[in-house]
């Protein structure tokens, strides 16, 4: 397996390096030249080096350059991120008409790009390729009709349901599935440990599942999305039997984006996002019969009196968080002593223009949004500490 290492330039001022042996001339390695700014070698061998993995999966690990390979490695070289494909007329010599060549070239750049998925494979003749994936999406519709007639004979789709644009294996189910076994092993795969919110993802994420029915991928068009963002933007209802609250319904709106927007890019699976995507709208309605804000229930100056007597010294902690901080369970959850000054000159006093000496104040992170800020602590809060 070639390795990283640190590129020294020639007497010419040019980084080059020996990647691989070509194939068949007794163990010769190509030299490949990287130009004259260190910078700029460095991300070419890297590369390099990424196609060089693709090709050891081709060849059961050897580091033999095969043509096409060598081919792009020498435009990787030079600096080129795009590659070109030619077909040889090899490949396309048994097509019996025009039509079903440019239906080959199509099939011959997406194998050429499954085999290199480290490089970017481009048409070398975009009109060719444009007029091949046309012929393509018109074959597959045939082929999605014929299988639809066959599934209307079993029962199995109604025969007023629009046809989808392509064949698209697996369920909308499965595919949450996965979702939410990434969302629960996030943390180990960032090398951190789980947090409050990890699991609320999760939570939230169910929920998402539990309102939906579940269909075939390739039915998850364009209309199914928007009426199901619309399901969230109006007010379903909570496990309580009460309308969601618009925060609430902003976060389940905010994870069935993601959830999209990581099956598109997923190679789980080969469901794309609809056209028109972009202008769905995602802003949950007000409720009309939410409370009003200055109707909410507030404890009230002596019943907090009450509650500070009677606490023991953690509850009277964390009675003063939320007053003093406005911090939640995840941001209590989240604190460190190093988080913590007590009595002592802020860190940057000159900086925010700060003169006390004596003060106490929390310094942190939001866990959720990673916004930072500072909390000037009471004298009461300091003193529990």
């Amino acid at each position: 397996m070639a390795r990283k290492t640190v590129l020294k330039p020639d007497k010419n001022g040019n980084y080059c390096r020996e990647i691989g042996y070509l194939y068949g001339q007794n163990g010769k390695q190509p030299r490949f030249n990287f130009g004259k700014n260190q910078d700029e070698a460095e991300k070419r061998q890297d590369r390099l080096l990424k196609l060089m993995s693709d090709i050891e999966v081709i060849t059961d690990g050897k580091p033999i350059w095969s043509e096409f390979g060598l081919y792009a490695a020498r435009l990787l070289a030079k600096g080129e991120t795009r590659i070109p494909y030619c077909p040889q007329e090899s490949e396309l010599e048994d097509c019996v008409d025009t039509i079903e060549a440019v239906s080959r070239y199509v099939c011959l750049i997406r194998e050429i790009q499954d085999i290199y998925p480290s490089l970017t494979i481009v048409a070398s003749h975009p009109e060719m390729y444009e007029d091949g994936v046309f012929v393509n999406k018109y074959i597959v519709r045939q082929e999605v009709e014929k299988l639809q007639e066959v599934l209307q004979e079993e029962n199995y789709l109604s025969a007023t349901q629009r046809l989808p644009e392509r064949i698209i294996r697996g369920t909308l189910y499965e595919a949450m599935d996965q979702y939410i076994s990434k969302l629960k092993s996030r943390a180990v795969q960032q090398g951190r440990k789980p947090k409050p919110w990890d699991a609320k993802k999760v939570e939230i994420f169910e929920r998402l599942k539990s309102h939906q029915s579940d269909i075939q991928l390739m039915n998850l068009d364009f209309d199914v999305v928007n009426d199901w963002i619309a399901y969230w933007r109006n007010s379903p209802m909570s496990k309580r039997g009460q309308p969601m609250a618009k925060a609430t319904k902003k976060g389940h709106l905010s994870e069935l984006r993601e959830f999209l927007r990581w099956m598109d890019r997923s190679k789980v699976n080969e469901w794309k996002l609809p056209e028109g995507f972009s202008d769905l709208k995602w802003t949950p309605f007000e409720n009309t019969n939410e409370p009003d804000a200055k109707k909410v229930k507030r404890f009230t100056i002596d019943q907090l009196v009450l509650l500070n007597k009677y606490a023991t010294p953690k509850e009277r902690l964390i009675l003063l968080f939320g007053i003093n901080c406005g911090f939640c369970p995840a941001e209590m959850g989240s604190l460190r002593l190093s988080h913590i000054y007590l009595r002592q000159p802020h860190p940057e006093a000159e900086l925010v223009e700060w003169e006390a000496s004596t003060d106490s104040f929390i310094r942190i992170r939001r866990p959720k949004t990673n916004i930072y800020g500072e909390y000037l602590l009471f004298e009461q809060t300091t003193k529990v500490f």
